[in-house]
C-alpha cells in the first residue's frame, strides 16, 4: 500500500489514542513528531515516474501536491521532478 495514501485514510485504519477521525490523528501524530524536532513531508515522483513526460500540466500537479500537504496536515513536499 502507497504510503500516502496510508496517511490520507488513517482514521480508518488507525485511531487508538490519537484521535476519532482522520485529520485528528493526522494532527496528533504530527503533534509527537514536532515535540522531537522532527516534520513530516511527502516525497513524489522519483526515479520512475516523470509526470510532465506523461502530459501532466506542471502547475496543475504542483497546485495537486500542494492540496495534498495542507488537507493531510503535513509540513512539506519533496518533489523529485
Amino acid at each position: 500500500m502507497d504510503i500516502a495514501y496510508l496517511w490520507s485514510k488513517i482514521g480508518d485504519y488507525y485511531l487508538t489514542g490519537f484521535g476519532t477521525t482522520t485529520a485528528e490523528v493526522q494532527q496528533n501524530i504530527r503533534k509527537k513528531y514536532h515535540q522531537h524536532g522532527v516534520r513530516l513531508l511527502i516525497s513524489a515522483f522519483g526515479a520512475t515516474e516523470f509526470p510532465t513526460t506523461q502530459g501532466l500540466d506542471a502547475k496543475v500537479c504542483g497546485k495537486k501536491l500542494a492540496q495534498f500537504v495542507i488537507d493531510n496536515h503535513l509540513d512539506g513536499a519533496d518533489a523529485d521532478w
